[in-house]
C-alpha cells in the first residue's frame, strides 16, 4: 500500500508541475533583447554594466597597447589605460577598434599574459563588463587601483576563449 501511495504522490507532483504556469519574464529593456543571431543591440545609452565614463577628476594615460587576435580570431586597433587620483581608471578603445564576433564577449584587464583556466580575480584578473560593440570607440570604468594591469582582453565568457589581447605598455 505504501508503494501505491508513493506513485500517487509522484503523479500528483508531475501534474502540478505541468500545470503551474511558470513563466520567464525578461527584466531587460525591450530593445535590448537578443536578436536571432544572439547579439544584443547597442542602445547607445550609458547603462552598459559599468562601462560608462565617470566624472571624478582628470584621467591621464598610463599605458597603451595594440589589439591582436587570439585563438584564430581577428582584432585591430588600440587601447589606452587611463588612471586618475585615488582609485579610479578607465580603459578606452580607439575609433578603429575591431574584433571578430563571438557569443558572450567580455572585456577583462589582467596582470596575466594568458587567461587559461578562466577569469580569476585571485590571479589578477578583473572583469569590466560585456563588450559594447565589435567595432569603434568605447570606454570601460575600472574601480580600484588600475596601475598594475599589463594586459587587456576581449574574452568569450561562455566558452572561456581568449578572443583578443593587447599588451599594455607604459607611456613615457
Amino acid at each position: 500500500m505504501l508503494h501505491l501511495d508513493c506513485r500517487a504522490l509522484l503523479l500528483s507532483a508531475c501534474i502540478g508541475l505541468v500545470g503551474c504556469n511558470a513563466r520567464f519574464t525578461s527584466l531587460l529593456p525591450r530593445d535590448s533583447n537578443p536578436s536571432e543571431d544572439g547579439s544584443v543591440p547597442d542602445d547607445g545609452g550609458t547603462d552598459d554594466g559599468g562601462a560608462t565614463p565617470f566624472d571624478a577628476g582628470e584621467l591621464l594615460p598610463l599605458a597603451e597597447g595594440q589589439w591582436e587576435g587570439e585563438s584564430g580570431y581577428r582584432a585591430s586597433g588600440s587601447v589606452t589605460l587611463l588612471v586618475g587620483d585615488g582609485d579610479q581608471g578607465q580603459l578606452e578603445f580607439s575609433d578603429d577598434f575591431s574584433v571578430s564576433r563571438v557569443p558572450g564577449p567580455f572585456v577583462v584587464v589582467s596582470t596575466r599574459s594568458s587567461l587559461s583556466g578562466g577569469v580569476s580575480p585571485e590571479r589578477g584578473d578583473r572583469l569590466l563588463g560585456p563588450l559594447q560593440s565589435e567595432e569603434g570607440a568605447q570606454t570601460y570604468d575600472i574601480s580600484g587601483d588600475a596601475s598594475s594591469f599589463e594586459f587587456a582582453w576581449v574574452y568569450c565568457q561562455p566558452f572561456t576563449v581568449e578572443v583578443a589581447r593587447a599588451r599594455l605598455v607604459r607611456v613615457p
